[in-house]
């Protein structure tokens, strides 16, 4: 299976942030002058846990994705979220009981992942800009209905829902909904104009 360039980007991503906030809980632990080398095994672990854990749901999306079934991908992410979950509780488990791997750090690792998308998010939303229309008109935006207001999803799964958008299915070599010939895709919009 050919990896997608969005699961690339985003397991790299993920990967960055977790071994920063790794690094981050290795410096607590030397200013607190608790640091040792359960400390670092501690934080390593847990590096490859967190990475190792966004990495296989990022392939699950994108077989989810290229599936084209969504009974079946519902299934397969459900019965892949719960074999990941069941590892992680073992690795954190491990951690308790063996006194060689601190389990702080361990533990941590758990949040960096869903940490560093709510603060890319939070980056992102910063940098949009309202509508131009309404600038246009010196009109402030209007506040979103109560109901609307309200989520169903958290911000985690909406991440998961974008992410699963950017997959490209099409690996023959040609861009998604182009031909073989270079045509660019079709409009749907467009009716034999």
């Amino acid at each position: 299976m050919k990896l997608d360039p969005a699961v690339k980007k985003e397991s790299a991503f993920i990967a960055a942030a977790s071994l920063a906030g790794t690094v981050l809980v290795q410096l607590v632990f030397a200013m607190l002058g608790k640091w040792d080398l359960s400390v670092l095994l501690g934080g390593a672990i847990g590096w490859i846990m967190a990475a190792g854990n966004f990495f296989l749901m990022s392939l699950t999306v994108q077989r989810a994705v290229g599936a084209g079934d969504s009974v079946r991908a519902g299934q397969t992410f459900r019965l892949s979220y719960t074999v990941r979950t069941l590892a992680m509780l073992g690795v954190i488990a491990l951690s308790l009981l063996v006194d060689a791997i601190h389990w702080i750090p361990v533990v941590a690792a758990v949040f960096f992942p869903r940490v560093a998308i709510l603060i890319r998010q939070w980056i992102e939303s910063g940098k949009e800009k309202p509508d131009t229309e309404e600038i246009k008109d010196g009109a402030a935006p209007s506040p979103a209905p109560a109901e609307e207001e309200e989520e169903t999803e958290d911000e985690f799964e909406k991440f998961v829902g974008s992410f699963a958008k950017k997959i490209d299915t099409n690996y023959s070599g040609t861009p998604s909904g182009g031909s073989a010939d270079g045509d660019p895709p079709s409009d749907p919009d467009s009716k034999g104009e």
